[in-house]
């Protein structure tokens, strides 16, 4: 099975026919490292980082089995139910309802993703620290360019 069929599969989602090119004709070498975080081309990491996808926003089963041990656990590691639920409504809204995908990151502060609905893919950034979005690549074959810029450095 070719890596965006199981993308999309996994995920119960339709890619964009552009990216799904990419994905399986990848234009790096699975040795190159800016590659492997700027621009994930493994279904299984792909399906990780957009696991928002699959989450039920009112479902906490994956961190509390409703166990005491593992309301404890949740509790202690992961804060009230009340404020998990109300994170998990907001990352839902943000990123699924408005098709938001991610491709890659900096390995750090930055994530970059596409719009699933946007046909030829232009990239944005999320900063994780700040919260905030912003348009950067108006196609991807800039995005990868500019990846195979740093390849050179």
């Amino acid at each position: 099975m070719s890596a965006s069929r199981e993308v999309e599969r996994e995920l119960g989602i339709i890619l964009p026919d552009l990216y799904k090119n990419i994905l399986d004709n990848p234009p790096f070498s699975k040795s190159e490292d800016s590659s492997i975080y700027y621009l994930i081309t493994d279904p299984q990491r792909l399906v990780e980082v957009n696991n928002v996808y699959k989450m039920n926003p009112e479902d906490l089963s994956d961190i509390d089995n409703g166990r005491f041990f593992g309301r404890l656990k949740r509790i202690l590691f992961q804060g009230s139910k009340k404020r998990i639920l109300a994170q998990r409504k907001k990352q839902y809204k943000d990123w699924v309802e408005t098709k938001k995908f991610v491709i890659g990151n900096d390995g750090g502060e930055e994530i970059f993703y596409i719009y699933l609905n946007k046909p030829k893919c232009p990239v944005y950034v999320h900063e994780i620290e700040t919260g905030n979005s912003y348009y950067k690549f108006d196609l991807i074959s800039r995005y990868i360019n500019d990846i195979d810029a740093l390849n050179e450095l």
